[in-house]
């Protein structure tokens, strides 16, 4: 049987089983995980600075066919004043 000794030791044993555990996980979390996530964090900035811009150019597209059309119309009503004269 197990006297009180040895439940200390084993006590002991388990707390520096856990605590080793947890040093080496961070030790992981640290030197290869943590430089991945940053990664994968750029990577998305970078997707977002061009979303950004492709939605600028989609406006800019849009604000430009207003403006074709009325160019378009202006040129129309100019050609019939020309020709009313």
């Amino acid at each position: 049987m197990l006297d009180a000794n040895d439940i200390q030791i084993i006590t002991e044993l388990l707390r520096k089983n856990r605590d080793d555990t947890r040093n080496d996980m961070r030790a992981i979390i640290e030197s290869e995980i943590n430089p991945k996530l940053q990664l994968l964090a750029e990577g998305h900035e970078a997707l977002l600075e061009k979303l950004n811009r492709m939605e600028k150019q989609d406006d800019l597209m849009g604000r430009i066919v207003i403006l074709e059309e009325a160019v378009k119309k202006l040129n129309k009503e100019l050609n019939a004043i020309k020709k009313a004269q």
